[in-house]
């Protein structure tokens, strides 16, 4: 049976969609880039809300007030 990702896996996997559009540090995605990417196995939608907020509290990204998602210097580095 395979293991279900971790919150910290969750995360980094959005660190990934950040760097994978060429983003740096500073950089705006909107939430509905990161969508596609967990409706894809192993990922699912759920895994999206708990790697978010894994993130958020590694300041690793921060949300903004018009469903975007900023990517931090610690988030950078941290990709």
């Amino acid at each position: 049976m395979a293991t279900a990702p971790t919150q910290e896996d969750a995360a980094r996997h959005i660190l990934k969609v950040f760097l994978e559009d060429g983003c740096r540090a500073g950089n705006v995605l909107l939430i509905n880039s990161f969508i596609a990417e967990f409706n894809n196995h192993p990922w699912q939608a759920s895994d999206f809300t708990t790697g978010l907020k894994y993130a958020v509290q590694q300041q690793w990204v921060e949300v903004l007030s018009d469903g975007k998602l900023e990517l931090t210097k610690q988030g950078f580095s941290a990709a």
